[in-house]
């Protein structure tokens, strides 16, 4: 239970992404729109390109926390969306290297926000990489840390709009889980707190605006507002259309909502998608493959579900370990019922 308990509060309390930049000088207007543009290139699935240009910024600013916490938060993307953790040692690299000079920062000038600012999205990314990892206790104990930093920027400069991504997500999900978080300290209008916090990330932030987007589209299936879930999904898909993440969150709304023929069209082409990109590993296809059996069986259809499941057993019967070994014999347990 206790295990539980981590797990729903990592999912939805740690999921920062949060991008920002100091301008004082003509470079550091050329850093800002590198950020800007690197973050439009992942969500948009041009990978190396993004790391290319968060590197970059590292060259120009070695002694800076920005550039090596943002190719960490692009490394997080790619792990998380495409379910391979081969960067988790450059990750962990990375988020060790910009918690240093975000201290020596915060050190420096304790009165400034940004030194606060890259400690709390240091903090955030690896506690979801911790939740990546089942490492429950350590997933709480950094996303909590990271919040308590992004308070103090938001003490010391509530100007700096897109903490309010961060922010917005700790709220809305400590109000919107409150028989589950007993022990946590909930003031009320907290989950309403938190969405007015996202949308204005959403309307006002540079570089949190997708990331408000698609947390909300969480927040839309959540609350069971399929329709909408949907119409946010295939405007961020239109802009996006190499985002899994929001694939995966069309494909609940439309299945909740019983629109079996355009749930599994959903599910190809998020496969299509999977197949023609190196970043992706087996188990990539094989979630989505396994979801789509049981769309399958829940749109009745007990004949296609046996025939499509049968293949997944014969396509995977190699892999005996690992996440695709852990789950194939709930597929065949499955079928034995149909």
């Amino acid at each position: 239970m206790k295990r539980y308990l981590f797990f729903i509060l990592v999912l939805f309390l740690l999921n920062f992404n949060v991008f920002a930049f100091e301008i004082k000088t003509d470079e550091d207007k050329y850093i800002d729109q590198l950020i800007y543009d690197a973050v439009e290139d992942y969500h948009a699935g041009r990978f190396e390109e993004s790391l290319e240009k968060f590197r970059e910024i590292q060259k120009l600013r070695p002694k800076h926390p920005a550039g090596y916490v943002y190719e960490a938060g692009a490394l997080n993307f790619i792990m998380s969306d495409f379910r391979n953790y081969k960067w988790a040692k450059e990750f962990n690299s990375l988020i060790k290297k910009s918690i240093i000079l975000s201290k020596e920062m915060i050190k420096k000038n304790p009165k400034s926000p940004w030194g606060y600012f890259y400690l709390g999205a240091s903090f955030g990314f690896r506690g979801v990489k911790a939740a990546d990892d089942e490492k429950w206790i350590k997933a709480f104990i950094d996303g909590n840390l990271g919040y308590i930093q992004l308070k103090k920027v938001q003490d010391l400069d509530p100007t700096i709009i897109d903490i309010y991504y961060g922010l917005g997500i700790y709220h809305y999900w400590r109000g919107a889980k409150t028989k589950v978080f007993k022990w946590l300290k909930i003031f009320p209008g907290e989950k309403e707190l938190g969405l007015s916090q996202l949308e204005k990330c959403i309307q006002e932030g540079n570089y949190t605006r997708v990331e408000g987007e698609s947390s909300l589209l969480r927040i839309l299936v959540y609350e069971e507002r399929f329709p909408e879930a949907v119409e946010l999904a295939d405007s961020l898909i239109s802009r996006y259309p190499g985002f899994l993440f929001c694939y995966r969150y069309r494909g609940i709304a439309l299945v909740k909502q019983k629109k079996f023929k355009s749930a599994i069209d959903n599910q190809y082409e998020m496969m299509e998608i999977i197949n023609n990109s190196k970043y992706a590993v087996k188990y990539t296809l094989f979630e989505v493959e396994k979801e789509l059996f049981y769309i399958y069986i829940e749109m009745g259809d007990h004949k296609k579900a046996r025939e499509y499941g049968t293949e997944l057993t014969v396509k995977y019967k190699k892999y005996r370990t690992g996440r695709i070994g852990k789950e194939l014999p709930k597929i065949k347990k499955t079928l034995k019922k149909l």
